[in-house]
């Protein structure tokens, strides 16, 4: 029998080494990836150090994402392998097992990183099965369009990479033998566990982040995912009746109600380094304008519900005062609840013509069951679709391609009842990602019909067969910049359909549904987006000063954010009732926070 030699062996066991580091960076790359416009490569931090540690904090924790931590999931797994190693097919079992655990774990990771970059929350896995059946096939549907191939090929490469690190977890299974012979190698691995168990036991209790601690427990990660906590929002919302009382509450004036949504308007547009200058000119631009026209402001930061995506649960969060943070939440709102009392009951019971506009296509994905489930709910009077909205211009984006500015006229000169008061629910569609070249600001939704050909002449090779990939070469500034020109552009659209189109009793709430996706991230730059509420009664607009908000189109960066989209129901009731309503002296409670 010919046994290798000691040069092949101390390979071997140099080797095992390596690539369990590796393995175990691998598992945090995910994270590291998904966030990699905001951290660094090497371990740095940012957190207070405290007159104990000092700069060894970071050996405990630290805010920057990066891949050089321990996973002792991973740590376990190995020690279980070096440990089995010397019997054989024991040792054979233990490393098929490593291999499916570890596979598992780094299948975790990627979800995780993914779901939090994206809408800032811990994943639930029980939530986004319902999210990814009910949500991801509108999405395929948009960006699809001819390329669909891609996406199973796209599978099978995952599949194979997957498979690729399983056989990697094997090899170390096979090499561990060597390794376990050696006393040399045991005091490496008792040295990673007392630094491991060392750094456990210090966070044990701490108050930062888990994801800043440089020793993770994945598997408790992964556990807290399979909860299922949805149902704890309504255990007590049927012994709640504090929005049904507002039916008793009558209005003597009623002046018309605009909900105006900015799709991804966030408080990064006042904080990041391509705004930080630019936005709060624009905004006093905005405010001197709408101020010339007759026009009170008054604005405020609100934590919305959610981080980068699901607008849908952010304005039902607005309008019914509940937060809704996930998928399931929301159905079991709209499904269980169908004669909720929210804000559309309200004005409805008031006489209000209720009108929803939405100018997002409806893709193929979208369920006529679904829409029937919603129209159940909300009970708008109209709810007026894409294919309703005869634009026949040059299409901005995948999403519907119809110009807010269009949308919002053409509603207000062909389709609002002029003869009764009216609410209405808009969310733009230009500052929907990934953030076209918003449409040009026209003279009226008629002359936006004449613009056939791409206003800006983005070059766009004929050769492409996939609609999508012809949208996302028009994508030419950088990510932050284009966003932040869509946003502009909705509150110009905005400030000019008030100035053309409102009335002197209207009121007007100009909302940023959640922070946007891809420019902010999860547990970083917060919830807070900013509320704008528009009139021209000085009364109505200076109390909302009671909730936080400050005259004029800027809200104060400097101090938390005082309320919650949840309360926005609440606050709008108590003012509206407070100067219109036929007895001020019944008022309804703020609710900061909602229910």
């Amino acid at each position: 029998m010919a046994y290798p030699s000691l040069t092949h062996t101390r390979m071997i066991q140099a080797g095992f080494w390596c690539l369990v580091w590796v393995l175990n960076c691998l598992l945090f790359f995910p994270v590291y990836v998904m966030n990699r416009g905001i951290t660094t490569f090497w371990p740095s931090s940012t957190l207070e150090a405290g007159v104990h540690l000092g700069p060894w904090l970071m050996v405990f924790v630290r805010n920057n994402l990066d891949m050089f931590r321990i996973s002792a999931d991973w740590l376990l797994m190995v020690t279980g392998m070096i440990l089995i190693a010397p019997f054989r097919r024991p040792g054979r079992i233990v490393a098929w097992i490593c291999a499916g655990a570890y596979t598992v774990l780094l299948v975790y990771q990627v979800y995780f990183a993914v779901m939090t970059h994206l809408y800032g929350q811990h994943p639930s896995i029980t939530n986004d099965l319902v999210l990814a059946r009910e949500v991801l096939p509108i999405y395929l549907g948009q960006i699809t369009h001819g390329s669909g191939w891609r996406y199973p090929l796209m599978g099978i490469g995952v599949v194979l990479a997957l498979m690729a690190v399983g056989s990697l977890v094997l090899l170390l299974g096979r090499w561990a033998a060597e390794v376990s012979r050696h006393r040399m190698h045991w005091v490496v691995l008792g040295g990673c566990w007392l630094l491991a168990g060392g750094i456990l036991l210090k966070n044990r209790s701490d108050t930062h982040r888990y994801v800043y601690q440089s020793v993770q427990w994945i598997g408790r990660q992964a556990a807290v995912s399979l909860q299922d906590n949805h149902q704890e929002l309504f255990t007590e919302l049927k012994e709640k009746k504090v929005y049904g009382e507002y039916m008793q509450l009558t209005l003597r004036r009623k002046p018309n109600v605009y909900l105006l949504f900015t799709e991804s308007y966030g408080r990064c547009m006042a904080v990041k380094p391509w705004g930080r200058d630019r936005y709060p000119q624009d905004m006093a631009r905005l405010a001197d304008t709408l101020r010339a026209g007759g026009w009170h402001s008054a604005s405020v930061y609100s934590l919305a519900p959610v981080l980068g995506g699901r607008s849908w649960l952010s304005f039902t969060t607005v309008m019914s005062g509940v937060s809704l943070y996930d998928q399931l939440q929301f159905n079991t709102l709209t499904g269980q609840y169908p004669d909720y009392p929210h804000m559309i009951r309200y004005f409805a019971s008031q006489g209000y013509q209720t009108y929803r506009l939405k100018t997002f296509a409806k893709q193929e994905g979208s369920t006529d069951a679904a829409y029937a489930l919603q129209e159940r709910f909300y009970g708008f009077d109209r709810w007026i679709k894409h294919h309703e909205i005869p634009y026949r211009g040059f299409k901005y984006d995948f999403n519907g391609g119809i110009p807010d500015q269009y949308a919002l006229d053409w509603f207000q000169e062909t389709v609002a009842d002029t003869t009764v008061p009216r609410f209405l629910f808009f969310i733009s569609m230009a500052s929907h990602w990934p953030w076209f070249p918003p449409p040009v600001l026209g003279d009226g939704w008629e002359h936006l019909d004449t613009v056939q050909a791409d206003p800006y002449r983005i070059p766009v090779p004929d050769t492409l067969l996939s609609e999508y990939d012809q949208y996302m070469l028009r994508l030419e500034e950088k990510i932050g910049p284009r966003y932040y020109r869509t946003i502009i552009y909705d509150l110009e659209v905005f400030t000019r359909f008030i100035l053309e189109h409102g009335r002197p009793d209207d009121i007007f709430l100009i909302i940023g549904d959640h922070q946007p996706p891809m420019v902010t991230a999860y547990g970083i730059d917060g919830l807070e987006s900013p509320i704008h509420v528009i009139s021209r009664d000085p009364a109505l607009v200076s109390g909302f000063g009671e909730a936080g908000f400050r005259p004029g189109m800027e809200a104060d960066t400097t101090l938390p954010a005082p309320m919650t989209h949840a309360g926005v129901y609440s606050l709008l009731m108590r003012q509206m009732l407070k100067q219109y309503g036929t007895d001020p002296s019944r008022l309804p409670a703020y609710l900061p926070e909602g229910l």
